[in-house]
């Protein structure tokens, strides 16, 4: 990496993670917004998708080049004992067109003292200016034309393939980020109930002490604080193997970047998630979309190769004409002097190119198939990915209740602790409720975001 790259690195890896001092704690928020401009623009699975159209661009190119003009020059010479046995001078041009007719010239000067004699011309040099026509096959449509139909038709498919694998990348990565979250708002649940489960124990402690309650209130106590901490350390692993799985999709100029422990998630990202997965605005007219379209794609390369397979079913029936002329002549009319050929190739049988023709229709009804296929499974998991983000958006409501209604019931049992009415032991089996029932929103939370990231998938949608 050039100097240059690498303070356009640290330069942008400070934009992206802006680090604030509060407290002595380094603290960094990462926003799923930011996270997906960060994949879709550096990730090398990404730019490697991109490599997909510049090669379609080549063939692209590569096909065209069958049309180019061509130039040629052929000289050759034999001496034998200061004897000139021939000198001869050929130079010819050609330029073919998309169907069966191609336009060619060519120059020609011989001499010496053994020429054959078909190649005698006159000193000045012969010129000749002609044409070739296909009469039957080659004549409509041709091995040429066809590739270069198939190259437009590959650029097009290539663009489809390449939004299918950046929009692959851009989901598997929204997923991470979702894993990611949902570690984090776990393990600061867990911390949040540690504090107050240590401040719980020392107070009971205390009124331990004082004899204000019982040993086994202590040691409930205790054991309640303990089991925080193993959850804590449980989802500490978790989040550590989170942050590891979202390194895998942060890069930035060929460089990982690995997400620290003072990087933190945006919590409330039911907005961005919106927004950026486009989850509104979404296509849903399926004609459109990247599988179908490189599927089309394909049907129609191999419509353009069944009428290549039936023309090779026909006669190669070629004309050749040349007008010759020679430098002191040259503005006459040369209709009288010429060189004409006619060819004529047919295979009895046609074996070949009748199985190569059979071999292409059974690929077009495998397509054609494939399509059919293809759209109803498509309509059908944009349909059971709008009833789960439906039903998970009712049971995420349902769940935001019944976390009131447990927080409640711990409140209230708190205060009959307090004056002597109930036991820690309720009072941990009341708090175990509520982090449950908290869990479990955040579960439904996770996979409302998934289904939503499985709804851009499903549509292989590009963002923008």
């Amino acid at each position: 990496m050039t100097l240059l790259n690498k303070i356009k690195f640290y330069i942008t890896l400070c934009v992206v993670l802006v680090s604030t001092i509060t407290n002595g704690q380094v603290n960094d928020s990462f926003s799923f917004k930011e996270f997906i401009v960060i994949v879709k623009k550096y990730h090398p699975i990404v730019k490697q998708a991109n490599l997909i159209i510049t090669e379609s661009e080549a063939k692209l190119l590569q096909a065209r080049g069958g049309f180019d003009p061509n130039f040629g020059v052929d000289v050759l010479e034999k001496k034998w004992d200061n004897l000139t046995y021939y000198n001869r001078f050929n130079a010819t041009f050609e330029i073919p067109t998309w169907y069966g007719i191609s336009f060619h010239g060519d120059f020609n000067t011989n001499m010496g003292s053994y020429l054959n004699p078909e190649d005698v011309v006159p000193d000045a040099g012969l010129y000749g200016l002609g044409v070739s026509v296909s009469l039957a096959k080659d004549l409509i449509i041709n091995k040429r034309l066809a590739t270069l139909k198939q190259a437009k038709l590959y650029k097009s498919q290539a663009e489809a393939e390449n939004q299918l694998m950046v929009n692959e990348i851009l989901y598997q990565a929204s997923i991470s980020y979702f894993n990611w979250l949902k570690a984090y708002q776990e393990y600061q649940l867990y911390v949040d109930f540690l504090k107050v489960a240590s401040i719980r124990f020392e107070g009971i402690k205390q009124r331990f002490i004082l004899g204000d309650c019982s040993a086994i209130d202590t040691i409930e106590a205790g054991i309640a604080m303990n089991n925080r901490k193993l959850s804590v350390e449980k989802a500490k692993l978790n989040l550590k193997n989170m942050q590891y799985l979202m390194s895998n999709f942060v890069w930035i100029e060929n460089i990982p970047v690995e997400i620290k422990d003072f990087v933190y998630p945006i919590q409330d990202i039911a907005k961005d998630v919106d927004e950026v997965l486009q989850i509104s605005s979404l296509n849903t007219d399926l004609t459109m979309h990247p599988k179908l379209v490189s599927l089309n794609m394909k049907y129609r390369s191999l419509q353009v190769e069944k009428k290549n397979n039936i023309n090779d079913l026909l006669p190669s029936i070629n004309l050749k004409y040349n007008m010759l002329t020679n430098a002191s002549d040259f503005a006459n009319p040369f209709l009288n002097n010429y060189k004409a050929g006619l060819s004529i190739n047919y295979p009895f049988l046609v074996r070949k190119e009748r199985a190569k023709l059979k071999l292409t229709q059974t690929k077009i009804q495998g397509i054609g198939y494939e399509k059919l296929a293809a759209t109803w499974t498509l309509e059908n998991k944009i349909n059971m990915a709008r009833n789960k983000i439906e039903s998970y958006v009712i049971q995420i409501n349902q769940a935001v209740q019944l976390n009131v209604g447990y927080k409640q019931l711990l409140k209230a049992e708190e205060r009959k602790l307090e004056i002597g009415e109930s036991s820690v032991f309720m009072v941990v089996s009341r708090e175990n409720q509520w982090i449950q029932s908290r869990l479990k929103q955040i579960e439904l939370e996770y996979l409302m975001y998934g289904s939503k990231g499985e709804l851009f998938n499903i549509f292989g949608a590009i963002i923008n």
